[in-house]
């Protein structure tokens, strides 16, 4: 400031005004008070003493007319010694490397939308479509939507821009062709003064949030989906509630249910309460169609043959080979090899209601029929894989396969050490029971080992052709365990009742799963029919399938 009362106490060196030279004093080197100030506050206290001089009523409207034209003159001269300084810098300063904007592509000087800025006595160039995005993200900062509004600041020091070059970067602004942001024109209304700001502009900031919502990251997106839908079930029947498995992917999800996002903003966090009441029934009835629609969005569905229907669906999808079935063939990334377990995509058929052949005259629109899983294990179990076919899944899958680590759905059953048997403990049984299971067509019922203090363990019926039904172990004390059913199909009479009737047995004894993983090794799906000495595909998986059905998983229920 001591250029100010240079220029001050030059200007004033003619007058003679007793006034003006009080007034003067305030400005003086001799002024220790005013001396010991910052700059800031040097200038806060040159206004103060002009209007401290020019609203005083002691003094008449010639001094008062003196001293206006006398601060006139000097700021006047202050003022343009300052925009020298300035284009002098801007003309003949040097940047300090090469200038980038924030996608690190070079910048030009000469562009009409770049605009060079003097901060901290660097010269700096900045895109201005960056610098209006910088400028809206630290306005519109909020915290669980409570404004929060920051300094804009430089990107690359991470310092806040002085008020001449937020000045500098509005004006520029509005001599474009640029519409001009809401925020920072109501930024620039105030003053530039943060706090006034946000007192006088929350419903603006907050409508300015939901409106670009899709600014939001990944993670805060999912979180107000989950909430979404807990806010939509609680409203909702049990029928008309949406179930999305815990497992099902997030990409996927954000990017089914992300045009809903802005309706729930609307219906929670709208300062107008008929907004939010009008945005709580839109969203309700939108859900509510969508689970119309969708019924199985979202469901996790187990199944023994996840290998072979891994093996369809990226022939399909992915080399492209024609299966002649309308079933529903889950893409690869719902697939998940390690559950044993696939997942119902968005079926976007049923927003394609239009036709080749349109008319007026039709009212009503043919809805397009939701996906039909209802014997895809029984079409993924009937596939035959050609030549070709094998080649690849050998070749592309089977790598993948032998990766697999298979979340643990084994029995698991407790054995009594003290009590282990071999499998002359079991054919004793079966001899007191005048029954022979080596070549007859026998079937095994109505056996009683309610009293038996063997343990059946180790048995080995893989070429057995006989079933064994009805079995009473109700008394059975002993703990049957390590049953070897890795049997092979032979081409007379294969044993289709076996595994069901040991599973069940097995849920008497209260077992914890049933769904042991043997899986037949994906090369080995072939088998020479005798008859017509051709290939074929029985694709025996040797997972116990208890019914030939789906199971529907629901992991919330």
């Amino acid at each position: 400031m001591k250029l100010f009362n240079t220029i001050f106490e030059t200007v004033n060196i003619h007058n003679n005004n007793n006034t003006l030279a009080t007034y003067f004093y305030f400005f003086s080197n001799s002024n220790l008070t005013y001396n010991q100030y910052t700059r800031k506050q040097q200038i806060f206290y040159k206004y103060f003493i002009f209007k401290n001089f020019y609203f005083n009523s002691h003094f008449n409207d010639s001094s008062k007319k003196d001293i206006l034209e006398l601060f006139y003159q000097t700021q006047k001269i202050f003022m343009a010694l300052y925009k020298f300084k300035y284009l002098f810098i801007l003309k003949f300063k040097k940047y300090k490397g090469e200038q980038l904007d924030l996608n690190f592509n070079i910048l030009k000087e000469t562009h009409k939308y770049n605009i060079t800025l003097i901060e901290n006595n660097n010269k700096i160039l900045f895109n201005i479509f960056d610098l209006i995005k910088i400028i809206c993200t630290s306005l519109s900062y909020e915290c669980n939507f409570f404004a929060e509004p920051k300094h804009v600041k430089n990107p690359w020091n991470n310092s806040s821009f002085s008020l001449s070059n937020l000045y500098n970067i509005y004006f520029f602004i509005k001599y474009s062709s640029i519409e001009m942001p809401i925020l920072f024109l109501r930024y620039f209304q105030s003053s530039f003064c943060l706090k006034k700001f946000k007192d006088e502009n929350q419903f603006i900031i907050k409508q300015y949030i939901i409106d670009n919502y899709k600014n939001f990251d990944t993670n805060n997106k999912i979180i107000y989906i989950h909430k979404m839908l807990d806010f939509y079930n609680n409203l909702a029947i049990k029928n008309d509630q949406i179930i999305i498995d815990t497992l099902f992917p997030k990409e996927k999800l954000l990017s089914i249910f992300e045009k809903f996002i802005k309706i729930f903003l609307l219906s929670k966090f709208s300062y107008e309460s008929d907004i939010r009441i009008k945005n709580k029934f839109k969203l309700k009835h939108m859900l509510k169609n969508f689970k119309q629609m969708q019924p199985l969005f979202g469901r996790r569905i187990v199944t023994i043959y996840i290998k072979k229907l891994y093996s369809i669906s990226e022939l399909k999808y992915k080399y492209n080979h024609v299966f002649f079935t309308n079933l529903y063939i889950p893409p690869k990334d719902l697939i998940f090899l390690n559950n044993k377990s696939f997942f119902i995509d968005y079926n976007y058929n049923m927003d394609n209601n239009y036709s080749i052949f349109p008319s007026l005259e039709c009212k009503h629109v043919q809805t397009p029929l939701p996906y039909n899983i209802t014997n895809l294990t029984l079409f993924v179990k009937s596939v035959k894989f050609t030549e070709e076919q094998k080649h690849i899944i050998q070749n592309e899958f089977k790598p993948i396969f032998d990766n697999i680590e298979f979340v643990n759905y084994n029995c698991i059953c407790h054995e009594n050490s003290e009590n282990h048997h071999n499998i002359e403990s079991f054919l004793q049984i079966l001899s007191n029971n005048n029954i022979d299971i080596s070549n007859s067509d026998q079937t095994i019922s109505n056996i009683d080992i309610s009293n038996s203090e063997q343990t059946i363990s180790n048995i080995d019926i893989s070429n057995s052709e006989q079933t064994i039904s009805n079995i009473d172990i109700s008394n059975l004390e002993q703990t049957i365990s390590n049953i070897d059913i890795s049997y092979s199909y032979n081409e007379e009479a294969p044993i289709e009742n076996l595994i069901e009737n040991l599973i069940q047995h097995f849920d008497n004894l209260q077992m914890n799963d049933t769904d042991t993983d043997t899986d037949t090794d994906i090369n080995n799906y072939t088998d020479i029919d005798n008859d017509n000495n051709t290939e074929y595909d029985n694709n025996t998986d040797t997972d116990y399938d208890i019914d030939n059905t789906m199971d529907y998983y629901d992991s919330d229920e």
